[in-house]
């Protein structure tokens, strides 16, 4: 079994990398943060460093290099991880700072433990070219990689926005679409966050008189005023409501408790059911 220390900022990288290496009996210590590993290197003095060419405070190059050149550490085998389409310059410039293996990913599991074992049975630390890694050029070369990197995870970033973005725009026209009255309101004040346009049509009341008003306001007095009471009236099931013109309305309450704006918030969805109930009496 050896200690492992991984440097990762994505969160699911960093569990999946953790669970692939603790399934292979290894000891695994997680870093999101480049200088945070590398102090926790100088103290550990792991067996092996799994790095990301991209982290926060230093990145997986630096964090090569301060471990090569510092006494207690230097032997410690390192393998360097990264997406990445400059694949050729990437390993050069880490065959110059003295890291034994470069993994593209995404990767297959087993070529990664394979790659993990390799590293740890050979032990044999690559040198550093002190002299190269010195120069200009080598400096010009590790900024443009890492420029080239970081600009793969702003359009990744970018994509991704996007993509929320569209998601995001889908779920409010459904929202607003709906139609039955619906709204989402605060659990802890009380106050309307966002409704639709059913409900403004249905209660009377414009989008920013729901804005400015809490549950209790369209409660019916028969419901009661008391915050558990009002909690519990727009929990799943019939309930009384009071539109703007006084009329109280009879509606059928489905509910569901959500985060919404990161707020713990109830999402209400409100059928009115005053003429069916009307109906049924008449009938009977």
């Amino acid at each position: 079994m050896a200690t492992v220390i991984v440097v990762e900022d994505s969160a699911p990288d960093r569990q999946f990398i953790a669970s692939l290496l603790k399934y292979a009996g290894h000891e695994v210590m997680l870093c999101a943060d480049g200088q945070a590993a590398l102090d926790l290197i100088k103290k550990v003095k792991p067996d092996l460093v799994i790095a990301d060419l991209i982290t926060p405070g230093i990145d997986g190059y630096e964090l090569a290099r301060a471990v090569r050149t510092n006494p207690g550490t230097g032997a410690t085998p390192i393998i360097l991880q990264t997406a990445h389409y400059l694949e050729s310059e990437v390993r050069r410039i880490a065959a110059q700072i003295g890291i034994q293996q470069v993994i593209i990913k995404p990767f297959e599991p087993q070529a990664f433990l394979d790659a993990v074992a390799k590293t740890l049975l050979d032990k044999a630390v690559l040198p550093v070219d002190s002299q190269a890694t010195a120069g200009a050029e080598f400096q010009i070369e590790h900024l443009r990689l890492v420029s080239a990197k970081l600009y793969e995870k702003v359009m990744e970033l970018e994509a991704t926005r996007q993509e929320l973005d569209r998601i995001a725009t889908t779920y409010q026209l459904l929202f607003m679409a709906q139609p039955e009255a619906a709204w989402v309101f605060d659990l802890g004040t009380l106050r309307f966050m966002e409704v639709n346009d059913a409900a403004i049509q249905s209660y009377g009341y414009s989008r920013d008189d729901f804005l400015a008003m809490t549950i209790k306001d369209i409660n019916a007095p028969q419901e009661g005023p008391a915050l558990p009471a009002i909690l519990h009236s727009e929990r799943s099931g019939p309930r009384l409501h009071r539109k703007k013109d006084g009329t109280v309305i009879e509606v059928q309450i489905l509910t569901q408790d959500v985060i919404y704006l990161g707020q713990r918030s109830r999402y209400v969805l409100a059928q009115d059911v005053t003429e069916g109930r009307k109906t049924q009496s008449r009938a009977n």
